[in-house]
């Protein structure tokens, strides 16, 4: 289906190397992404009506039409739930999976820590729509969904920091070793 090539992780570090702007590949990289949860997203709406849908159908009401029509359609509220269950499950993994795998290719890995902030929020913003799924799928929360997705490119992430901090540090202490000159043998120190 295009949405398992959407993040088909092959095929977008193949894209990805084809191009030789780094800022092509980023926005190549986010636009699949992008793409495929936005449209993962739009179906887990659909799906969430429509299990709220089939509950309400099925659920006991002393007046209307609804009632015949649950009992003579066979559905049980708790069929209902199982299958949006497994189905939220079917979907939490599938996409751990191929998100996993997406995060695991080197020349999209470091695109993807280097633009950590970026790569969280798209991937929050599928959890806020997706959540009753997410949670019904196993997950307590959207959030712990989140952070199992995110959780190697925020390892990468802090190292690129602490890197750059590192980096950072050691600048500084080269200017200040500038400014102070060591003390040695022919050095005078002053004592205050």
């Amino acid at each position: 289906s295009d949405l398992l090539m959407a993040l088909d992780s092959q095929s977008i570090a193949a894209e990805v190397a084809e191009q030789s702007d780094i800022n092509k590949g980023k926005e190549l990289i986010f636009s699949h992404m992008e793409r495929a949860l936005s449209e993962v997203g739009s179906r887990c709406s659909l799906v969430l009506l429509l299990m709220r849908t089939v509950q309400k159908q099925s659920a006991p009401s002393t007046v209307g039409p609804s009632t015949s029509a649950a009992t003579s359609s066979n559905v049980s509220s708790d069929d209902s739930s199982a299958a949006f269950a497994d189905y939220g499950s079917g979907v939490a993994a599938h996409l751990v999976e191929r998100l996993s795998k997406l995060n695991k290719k080197s020349v999209v890995n470091g695109v993807l820590a280097a633009e950590y902030p970026r790569y969280f929020r798209i991937v929050q913003k599928f959890a806020e729509v997706a959540e009753p799924l997410l949670v019904v799928g196993g997950y307590a929360s959207a959030q712990a969904w989140v952070a199992k997705v995110v959780e190697d490119v925020e390892k990468l992430f802090e190292a690129h920091v602490a890197e750059k901090q590192r980096d950072k540090l050691q600048q500084i202490i080269t200017k200040v070793n500038g400014l102070f000159p060591r003390q040695g043998a022919d050095s005078t120190v002053v004592d205050l």
